[in-house]
């Protein structure tokens, strides 16, 4: 239960500080300096990315799983 909740704020926090440093760039102008600051735009918002789509997906998973099984007569 411990790895599973520390997996979980392990990808929320990662999902965070991706979409912060893409945040800060954009609202910094720093993009339009060099072509570096855009891939790092790009490189954070895809660690963002798999990170809330890993939760997303786990989360998923967890639902359907509490769900009661549908019954067919």
């Amino acid at each position: 239960m411990l790895d599973t909740i520390s997996g979980y704020l392990f990808c929320l926090i990662f999902g965070l500080i991706g979409l912060a440093l893409a945040g800060w760039l954009l609202i910094s102008g720093q993009v339009i300096n060099s072509i570096d600051d855009l891939f790092m735009v790009l490189a954070g918002l895809l660690l963002a990315a798999i990170c809330f789509g890993y939760l997303g997906w786990r989360l998923q998973a967890a639902w359907t799983a509490g769900a009661p099984p549908n019954e067919k007569a």
